[in-house]
């Protein structure tokens, strides 16, 4: 059977050759003879088009193409100060007193710094939070170490007072001058209390106080959560102690140190002052003027407030805040 089909298809290929003729198929190319590797044409070397000079002016230097290529654009100001806050970097933030260059930030741009900062600051706070709780349950040093991010969350904080101050304040540098709104009218600038609470926020160490009469919820809110980290003292009038409205009272009965001059029935204490030992910056500054935080002061009251940063003037107050001092008693007894 084998022998029967290989006849078979000897005889099917005999016929498509005589069909088509010996002539006709398709011969193969002559075989070029193999050249030896080492007898190869010389390339010629390929030269690099030369950089002309422009024919307008010949004596002009030659651009530096690469040192083009390698340098980058110049950041914007506002993108600056966002990779500062990003890496943490209060000192990098100092440039907000740069006055030309903060002149180029929008409202907008000056919010949006504040938001990052303070989603950086809810973020780094919960870390740290998860750290205790690690440090506590395991004695393994890289993994502590790993969610160990005090230093950031501290940093991250003081910038976004910084910050916080800068979105209410019209630049960064003293001394500054504010005004109460003409009573009666509507409203064109922000009340001086929030000016007050910006100051008071960012203070990293001790405030000496004076005021005659403090009535508004503001400077509460902003007093209390720092009274576990900085040195609170406050002189006020005597009247004080049956004030109705009973701010000055809370607020002693947080723990903030309040004083009152009383070697006299008619005795007042009527200065208006706030010493900040260490505030933006790390300055510090002098807060005064004939502002009293009331609602009184910021409906129907022409006053001002002045923030400076005058060591002789900042001396001369605390001297005076001194004398005040040795002359006063608590307020409640």
């Amino acid at each position: 059977m084998t022998n029967k089909k290989s006849l078979f298809l000897c005889s099917i290929s005999l016929l498509f050759l005589n069909s088509y003729g010996m002539d006709e198929l398709p011969k193969s190319p002559p075989k070029s003879p193999l050249k030896s590797p080492s007898k190869r044409l010389p390339s010629s070397p390929i030269k690099s088009p030369s950089k002309k000079r422009p024919l307008s002016n010949p004596s002009e230097p030659e651009p530096d193409y690469k040192k083009a290529r390698t340098e980058e654009p110049e950041l914007s100001f506002y993108t600056e100060l966002k990779n500062h806050i990003s890496h943490f970097e209060p000192v990098g933030i100092y440039k907000l007193q740069i006055t030309d260059k903060v002149q180029q930030l929008s409202e907008k741009e000056k919010k949006e710094l504040l938001a990052h900062a303070q989603q950086l600051e809810t973020k780094t706070a919960a870390i740290c939070k998860l750290g205790n709780e690690i440090k506590s349950h395991s004695t393994k040093e890289d993994l502590i170490e790993k969610f160990s991010f005090h230093n950031e969350h501290k940093a991250i904080q003081k910038i976004a007072n910084h910050l916080y101050a800068f979105a209410v304040l019209p630049k960064m540098t003293f001394p500054q001058v504010f005004f109460t709104n003409p009573p009666y009218q509507p409203k064109k600038y922000p009340d001086l209390d929030q000016i007050l609470a910006t100051f008071i926020k960012n203070e990293q160490k001790e405030l000496k106080i004076c005021w005659f009469h403090v009535d508004l919820p503001t400077i509460k809110d902003a007093l209390i959560p720092l009274k576990n980290r900085v040195s609170i003292t406050m002189i006020t009038n005597q009247s004080q102690e049956k004030n109705a409205a009973q701010i000055i009272k809370f607020i002693h009965t947080q723990g903030i140190t309040v004083l009152a001059p009383k070697n006299h029935a008619f005795e007042q204490m009527h200065h208006k002052f706030v010493l900040c030992g260490c505030n933006i910056f790390d300055k510090p500054l002098l807060i005064t003027g004939s502002y009293n935080p009331t609602f009184h002061g910021n409906k129907n009251s022409w006053d001002d407030l002045n923030i400076s940063d005058d060591i002789d003037m900042i001396t001369q107050y605390k001297q005076r805040f001194a004398e005040l001092t040795t002359r006063s008693v608590p307020l409640f007894s």
